[in-house]
C-alpha cells in the first residue's frame, strides 16, 4: 500500500522480487499513465487500485493479458474522458469473468462503439462517471459487453446527474447483463419509459 506517496518515478525494478504480490494500492501517487507502471511481471496480482490519480487514458498495456489472476482493477476518480476501441484489448484475452472494473468518478464524455465488444466482466462500476449530457451517448459505447453486474448512477444528489429522459438507457439494450443497478437520487419523471 503506497497511498498518498508522491512518487515522482517508478524504476523498472521497483517491484522486482515481489512475484507473489496479490494487492497493489497506488492511490494518490501522482500516476498519469499505465505505461509507466513496471508491473508486467506481477502475474499473481489480484487487485490493482489506481484511484485518485491523474490517469487520462484507459489504454491497457499488453502485459495485462498475462495478469490472469486480476480480480479488481480500479480507476476510481481519475481523469479519463474517453474510452477508445482497442484500449481494453488486453481484457479480451483469457478468462476475465471474475474481474471488477471501476471507472466511477471520472468525466467520461465518450465511449467509442466497439470499445467493450467481446469483453466479459464480473462487474463494471460507472457511478458519477459521465458528464450529464453525455451519459446516453456514452452508454451506447458499451454495446457487446457481457457483465454480471453493471452499476450506473450517482454518489449524491449533487453529482453530475441527468434527468431521466426517454431513451436514456437505450444503449444498454446491446449489453448482456445479469444484474443492473441504477442509483438515482432524484425523482423520475412520470412520463418516462425508463
Amino acid at each position: 500500500v503506497l497511498t498518498a506517496n508522491s512518487l515522482q518515478q517508478l524504476g523498472k525494478a521497483a517491484f522486482n522480487g515481489l512475484t507473489s504480490l496479490k494487492k497493489l494500492v497506488l492511490v494518490e501517487t501522482n500516476r498519469t499513465s499505465l505505461s509507466e507502471l513496471p508491473i508486467g511481471h506481477l502475474h499473481t496480482l489480484q487487485e490493482l487500485n489506481l484511484g485518485h490519480n491523474s490517469i487520462t487514458s484507459l489504454k491497457l498495456p499488453k502485459y495485462f493479458t498475462n495478469m490472469t489472476s486480476l480480480r479488481h482493477l480500479s480507476f476510481f476518480s481519475n481523469r479519463i474522458t474517453s474510452i477508445s476501441r482497442g484500449d481494453l484489448d488486453a481484457l479480451r484475452e483469457g478468462d476475465r469473468l471474475n474481474l471488477t472494473l471501476v471507472l466511477s468518478l471520472n468525466n467520461i464524455k465518450s465511449i467509442e462503439p466497439g470499445a467493450f465488444a467481446g469483453i466479459h466482466l464480473a462487474q463494471l462500476a460507472l457511478r458519477s462517471a459521465f458528464e450529464s449530457s453525455m451519459m446516453q451517448t456514452a452508454l451506447q459505447g458499451l454495446a457487446g459487453l457481457q457483465v454480471s453486474r453493471l452499476t450506473v448512477g450517482a454518489f449524491s444528489d449533487h453529482d453530475r446527474e441527468q434527468d431521466f429522459e426517454r431513451g436514456l438507457l437505450d444503449g444498454l439494450c446491446q449489453v448482456q447483463m445479469e444484474e443492473f443497478v441504477l442509483i438515482c437520487l432524484g425523482d423520475f419523471e412520470d412520463d418516462t419509459d425508463t
